[in-house]
């Protein structure tokens, strides 16, 4: 059979390279030997890049750009019958070019998890089920791994979950939108009150059509039960075992929450009972007590700055002269007064009145006037004097009075401050006797303590509803896997008894069955179909009998999307199934081809370490151990870091071995991959890569020469190129 291999390497410009030829290169064993800084690392990245395009430029990562940044290259293959054929990029082409078709049994991902090695990755074959998996479906020339399938299956099943706006397809959009236009259906439906007797049949066949379907939904669910009824049967016994550790797990999640909820004590938490109406509730009261309580405060706060203001202001009355010297005073002032309110006034009468007489006498107006003057400022004069007498009289009184008033007013803001400071006590000590008998006695009357108890509350039942959940769906778990497992236990007589079948003739039953239920269906259909045709007739009617067509319109609207989330349904539901088919194909392919790859390995690890390790597999816990020639099974983590790098490299190797479909055409670059093993185990590696070579072309990269000359020693036929 005919073999392509690399026959040649062509770096235009690659890094530091430019016009750089490496080759010729043989189909099994090829070595590169140079000292540092020759190269040899650029080269293997060369291959990988030409293969699936150049490396980014990051923080991390060499991009291999040359000063002109053009980066260009071919690699040339060859096969043993004399064809020829060549891949090569350059900058300004973003596609592979030549026979691209040498790429369609390998992916990236594939390629550089098991075709490129160096000392540090081989350590980075943590899930060989995984590698095995992207290596059969390389091989199947899906140019995809099952990983990235799943990934993309995940991703659109939750769109379909999503409620995100981007995804209109998503079925948790869909049913808003559809319970939105049956919310207005209903608002039209009521706007069309000369239609009631027929608008309610509508909506009564409506509710029946809907019954019917519901119905034709349950009886397809029951054929469908029937149907993988019969594949249970064959199926029922292979779940025991995977079931029994799914419970057992299942149990252990159990007493490890009950464990969590016993140590963070939340059902001995105060308050931890209220459900949340009572919780709003307590909160209203609080609130409530809170403004009352305000009001309490503002009134007693002002109460004490009228009582402040009426003790200061008959402090200041009682400061005042004395009353009866007061008194004296004033009756002193009153006599000057009533002196001068008669003496004066009546001494200018008396000049004024005969000026007056005589001025009309002699006619001159002079005499008249200077008369009339001093008769009208004697009256002036008394007046002002009767003012003041008045006036003086009345001060005594108000002083009097105020002392009286002042003294009032304050006894009156003393009881009023009494009073008020009185009621908010009591009103404190009912708030205090509400609070404790509503549970937040540790408050002791405080309402911001009491916000705090009900938010711990809170927290507490919030903590417990999350325990609560958590071990009911393990409860859930656990029951619905002990009814799977109980009915995989029971086989043919638990599935004949759940479905009533004869146990002795369970097919031929289920058969029987699943006729009857198609005929059953058949009628229903028709039963659909008829109130279908007489839902149609009264919606005709109703449309035309009345001017708007909203409520047509929001029905047809509703019928669409009753159709798009059938559809979404329908799409995910052969999401799951393909997301199960996908699952069950790579477990299948693990369960029949990993036993080669590790029985292989296992041989090369043995001829690696000089028999000192002689066996490589996975433990019940799904985890890689390693066994020495006396038996004795250890952890890989145990190993030194050279044996390590041996048992990863014998794996890898292996797998490479096991998938010759796999990257057939290309060539196992490996860079420095022996540098930290002893003289004994690397002339046991070189054995180990010389049985690769015969199936595969090998190309490595070394700065050692004690590598070469293991090779050498080991007799084999080596091509050797010098950098």
């Amino acid at each position: 059979m005919s073999r392509w291999f690399l026959e040649r390497i062509h770096l235009v410009a690659f890094g530091s390279l430019s016009q750089k030829f490496v080759g010729p290169l043989k189909p099994g064993m090829n070595v590169v030997y140079g000292k540092n800084e020759t190269g040899k690392t650029t080269i293997a990245a060369f291959i990988e890049s030409v293969l699936f395009g150049w490396p980014r430029t990051t923080m991390n990562q060499n991009d291999y750009k040359p000063l002109d940044g053009q980066r260009a290259g071919t690699l040339f293959f060859e096969n043993t019958d004399g064809e020829e054929a060549s891949l090569s990029r350059n900058q300004s082409s973003k596609e592979l070019q030549g026979d691209t078709w040498l790429l369609e049994d390998i992916d990236k991902e594939t390629y550089s998890t098991i075709f490129s090695l160096t000392s540090d990755e081989l350590r980075s074959l943590a899930n060989t089920s995984d590698i095995t998996a992207k290596l059969l479906t390389a091989g199947s020339g899906t140019a995809s791994s099952p990983a990235h399938a799943l990934r993309d299956i995940q991703k659109q099943i939750d769109e379909y979950t999503s409620r995100s706006s981007a995804h209109d397809h998503s079925l948790v959009l869909l049913r808003e939108q559809q319970k939105a236009i049956r919310t207005k259906i209903i608002s039209a439906a009521e706007e069309a009150n000369n239609l009631k007797h027929k608008n309610k049949d509508f909506h009564d066949l409506e509710f029946e059509r809907n019954d019917v379907r519901s119905r034709l939904q349950d009886l397809q669910t029951e054929i469908s039960e029937l149907t993988a009824c019969k594949v249970s049967l064959n199926h029922a016994l292979e779940d025991i075992y995977r079931l029994q550790e799914d419970i057992a797990e299942i149990k252990q999640s159990e007493e490890d929450v009950a464990r969590r909820r016993a140590y963070s004590q939340v059902d001995k938490a105060p308050l931890v009972s209220l459900n949340e109406q009572q919780d709003r509730s307590l909160r209203d009261m609080i609130e409530r007590y809170e403004r009352e309580k305000q009001k309490h405060d503002r009134a007693v706060d002002l109460a004490e700055n009228d009582f402040a203001n009426s003790l200061a202001a008959f402090n200041t009355t009682h400061e005042i002269v004395d009353t009866q010297a007061a008194h004296r005073q004033e009756k002193r002032v009153r006599g000057v007064q009533i002196a001068l309110s008669v003496f004066f006034p009546l001494l200018f009468i008396g000049a004024g009145i005969p000026l007056f007489v005589h001025g009309r006498t002699i006619s001159s107006m002079s005499f008249t006037a200077l008369g009339a003057g001093l008769v009208l400022f004697s009256l002036m004069l008394a007046l002002g004097a009767l003012v003041m007498l008045f006036k003086s009289g009345g001060q005594s009184v108000t002083r009097e009075d105020v002392k009286e008033s002042s003294e009032w007013v304050l006894r009156k803001d003393q009881k009023k401050l009494e009073v008020l400071t009185s009621k908010r006590k009591e009103f404190l000590q009912h708030m205090k006797d509400e609070l404790d008998r509503a549970g937040l006695e540790h408050a002791e009357g405080s309402l911001s303590q009491a916000r705090t108890i009900l938010d711990e509350a809170r927290t507490a039942r919030a903590q417990r509803d999350r325990f609560d959940l958590e071990a009911q769906s393990l409860v859930s778990r656990r029951t619905e896997y002990g009814k799977r497992l109980q009915s995989a236990q029971g086989m043919l007589n638990e599935l004949c008894e759940k479905h009533e079948l004869d146990p002795s003739q369970p097919a031929i039953s289920v058969e029987v069955q699943i006729d009857r239920k198609e005929q059953q269906r058949r009628s229903l259909e028709a039963l659909s179909e008829n109130l279908d045709k007489r839902y149609g007739e009264l919606k005709q009617e109703l449309t035309s009998a009345q001017d708007k067509t909203e409520l047509a319109d929001v029905k047809l609207q509703n019928e669409q999307l009753t159709t798009r989330i059938t559809e979404s349904a329908e799409n995910l539901a052969r999401l799951l199934l393909a997301k199960r088919m996908l699952e069950g194909a790579i477990a299948a392919w693990d369960e029949t081809s990993q036993p080669e790859v590790y029985k292989r390995a296992s041989q090369l690890f043995e001829l690696m370490t000089d028999g000192a390790w002689v066996k490589i597999s996975l433990g019940q816990d799904g985890r890689l151990q390693v066994t020495n020639a006396l038996k004795i099974t250890r952890d890989p983590k145990e190993l030194s870091l050279g044996t390590c790098q041996q048992m990863y490299l014998a794996l890898r190797l292996a797998l490479l071995m096991t998938a010759e479909n796999v990257g057939a055409a290309f060539p196992v670059v490996a860079d420095d991959i022996l540098v930290n093993f002893d003289n004994e185990r690397r002339m046991g590696a070189a054995k180990a890569l010389l049985e690769l070579a015969k199936v595969r072309q090998v190309v490595l990269f070394t700065c050692h020469s004690e590598v070469v000359d293991a090779l050498y020693q080991t007799g084999c036929e080596l091509n050797e190129l010098t950098l």
